[in-house]
């Protein structure tokens, strides 16, 4: 007999809302990503109010730092660095930001500026992934371009925002207007097209470290398998206090899934189990 295998699916055991407000956010507030670092930390874009969040381990908002314009992504880069996207479309200004992490407080370092649109970023082995509504392009840390891996013509949002598997073997991308998740394999090669009632519109993806992956649509989280072929599970719904989520991220350090949400200044975290279940 074959060896079986097994995908694992996440399980809800609880939920806590973490406020996320700055005394003087001006409101609504949107937070449009999420990342963690290694040691449990928590960083958010909060899209509304130009800002990036810092969370410690407990969940408690302990500093932030403004930023220029609109953000729309973020990743993590290494133990104490993160890259975020931010645009401004008044003055055609595309650039990667980059903050770094030091004595508890959030600091801008260096920029990037690219020569088009973009939205999300994704980081893998060294390289950053972008798309740009309509292509995902692959650049070096530095900003040199590498290559374009997938492309979508028109004028649509098609190209939303990405993750990359841990292995770098599979890339995922968001489609919004066709509510669509796609799957590429690693030459940019269309593995899988995945759509499915309850993934309405969606707006971000997030794959774990340990390979699982989480697919956020206007009213709703999900658990797709690593293939992105099939919903695992409905994690997360307005019936749950899931009111138009965001951004998701698995924060392993503490088991748990963060869900960032618009107009809505409130962190939900849901407490996890993942089950080993045959495929």
């Amino acid at each position: 007999m074959g060896k079986k295998s097994f995908e694992r699916h996440v399980k809800c055991m609880g939920i806590t809302l973490h406020n996320a407000k700055v005394l003087d956010d001006n409101g609504p507030w949107s937070i449009v990503a999420i990342c963690g670092l290694p040691d449990g930390r928590i960083l958010v874009a909060d899209n509304a109010n130009t800002r990036v969040k810092l969370f410690d381990q407990d969940s408690k908002l302990v500093s932030h730092c403004n930023v220029y314009e609109y953000i729309y992504d973020i990743c993590q880069i290494n133990c104490c660095d993160v890259a975020i996207t931010q645009e401004d479309y008044n003055t055609n200004r595309h650039e990667l930001q980059f903050i770094s992490l030091q004595n508890s407080k959030l600091v801008k370092t260096r920029t990037l500026r690219l020569t088009h649109v973009f939205h999300g970023v994704a980081h893998n082995r060294g390289n950053l992934y972008v798309t740009t509504r309509t292509a995902l392009m692959i650049y070096t840390l530095r900003g040199t371009f590498l290559r374009k891996l997938y492309e979508d013509k028109g004028n649509c949002l098609k190209v939303w925002k990405c993750a990359v598997s841990p292995s770098g073997d599979r890339t995922y991308i968001v489609n919004p207007d066709h509510h669509r998740l796609i799957t590429l394999s690693r030459d940019g090669t269309v593995f899988c097209t995945f759509t499915v009632n309850e993934l309405e519109s969606p707006i971000a993806v997030h794959a774990t470290t340990s390979g699982q992956l989480l697919v956020v649509g206007i009213n709703s989280v999900l658990q797709v398998d690593s293939e992105g072929k099939r919903t695992l599970v409905i994690l997360a719904t307005e019936r749950v206090g899931a009111k138009r989520p965001q951004s998701v991220f698995y924060n392993s350090a503490k088991s748990s899934i963060l869900i960032g949400q618009y107009n809505y200044s409130k962190l939900l975290e849901l407490k996890v189990d993942l089950m080993k279940v045959p495929c």
